[in-house]
């Protein structure tokens, strides 16, 4: 990974998938943060500290995730879209897709580094089944593996072409077992053998994972939400939670979170004309409705409140649904424009960071962000990109520690020539 010059203007292309990116991190002590950060921003004003014996972040500095091999940017890996990222206390994990040795298929990668760039694994292809494998999402365990899901097109067309497959890795031996893993959510004690695609990966403590998305319904022209519960290794555990469904309306991008009080709850989009947000979960006997009007959902928890957020009339919509049959509206944000392709991230203390897209026109949009406090002030706004601008594909936000986050998208001036690119950023 290397440091950017920050540039003027530059031209984002972000294409990123569906889901929160990041869980928060345990407080700490905040007398030695303070004078850590004091100390770091005498030397460099740039520089903050992350506390609890880390390295400090230096903010507002271009970061490249998986530089080019040389000055024409040829051979390596292109086209590097759909970046997901997952702080686990100690280091910054990276899954992506992108295109290598001039292949036209996508393949998924990870890496793994610390906070001052120093890389712990180098971007290491996980995915080993046939077909483009793209939208990575990721998650982490207490007790350390890390879990990476994708969706595969196999390109063989039909009613099965579309496959989530997953891989457990270790971090600090990369990849296990030879391969990747199909998996096949379960109804009714059986596997369903058609369509499937993810949206999220959530951990479930000591529980294990689960997988989100949606599936093909046998004998239904439509799609289904689902979270699939899955040991570390990726295998099954009972049948897949999924809402109450309508042969004749699909359900649509299913985001998951786990909760502080150990529910799995899930977020989707339903209709057809109007789409509605929809709330289930492992804690509720049937769904609740977030919004009549609205698209695009994600989820985020920590230990003080659930979140979700959506566009809704050209905004973007927050709430909190820590209680699912009453949600609190705790922003709106975005005026003049449309705004969309929200992502949040929570700070163990009940306070909701926010990535989004304003169009700027056509496909093109600048990245913002915003960080909604606990105690209800007004939100704190910030644009990060310049023109030209970036296409309509989610960013991603993970939070780190105390006010300092890691934002992740894709730049480059045309396709294939794609880069992932990060920064940390401070909200106050």
């Amino acid at each position: 990974m290397t440091t950017l010059r920050p540039r003027r203007s530059t031209l984002f292309f972000l294409l990123a998938a569906v889901a929160a990116c990041g869980a928060p991190q345990p407080s700490t002590d905040a007398a030695t943060d303070a004078a850590s950060e004091a100390s770091a921003d005498a030397a460099d004003p740039l520089l903050r500290s992350t506390g609890d014996g880390l390295p400090p972040v230096r903010i507002d500095t271009p970061i490249e995730i998986d530089p080019c091999a040389d000055a024409s940017c040829t051979g390596g890996r292109d086209a590097q879209i759909h970046g997901v990222s997952l702080f686990d206390g100690r280091a910054l994990w990276i899954a992506y897709s992108a295109t290598e040795g001039g292949s036209a298929s996508f393949a998924t990668y990870v890496t793994r580094m610390t906070l001052d760039l120093r890389t712990l694994i180098a971007p290491t292809r996980v995915s080993t089944s046939a077909g483009n494998s793209i939208d990575p999402e990721i998650a982490r365990s207490p007790n350390g593996p890390v879990m990476v899901a994708w969706t595969t097109d196999d390109g063989s067309g039909g009613s099965s072409n579309l496959q989530i497959n997953l891989r457990t890795i270790d971090p600090d031996t990369g990849p296990l077992g030879a391969g990747d893993r199909r998996l096949q959510s379960q109804f009714m004690g059986a596997p369903v053998g058609e369509n499937h695609m993810v949206n999220a990966v959530v951990a479930m403590g000591a529980q294990g994972f689960a997988v989100a998305g949606v599936r093909a319904t046998p004998g239904a022209m439509a799609f289904q939400s689902f979270a699939q519960r899955v040991t570390t290794i990726g295998e099954l555990m009972g049948d897949a939670l999924a809402p109450q469904f309508d042969a004749t309306e699909s359900q649509g991008p299913t985001v998951a979170t786990y909760t502080a009080t150990s529910a799995l709850r899930l977020a989707y989009e339903r209709g057809t004309t109007q789409t509605t947000i929809q709330l289930a979960g492992s804690d509720l006997a049937t769904p609740a409705r977030a919004t009549d009007d609205g698209a695009a959902p994600t989820l985020a928890s920590d230990a003080q409140r659930t979140a979700v957020a959506f566009t809704q009339r050209n905004q973007i919509v927050v709430q909190d649904i820590s209680a699912p049959a009453a949600p609190q509206l705790l922003a709106r944000l975005g005026t003049g424009g449309v705004h969309h392709a929200p992502r949040l991230a929570m700070d163990g203390r009940g306070n909701v960071a926010v990535v989004y897209f304003k169009n700027i026109s056509g496909i093109r949009n600048h990245v913002w962000v915003a960080k909604v406090t606990a105690g209800g002030a007004t939100p704190v706004t910030r644009q990060l990109s310049e023109l030209p601008g970036a296409p309509p594909y989610q960013p991603c936000i993970t939070h780190i520690a105390g006010d300092i986050y890691f934002v992740l998208w894709s730049e480059g001036a045309m396709s294939p020539h794609f880069r992932l690119r990060g920064r940390f950023i401070e909200l106050r």
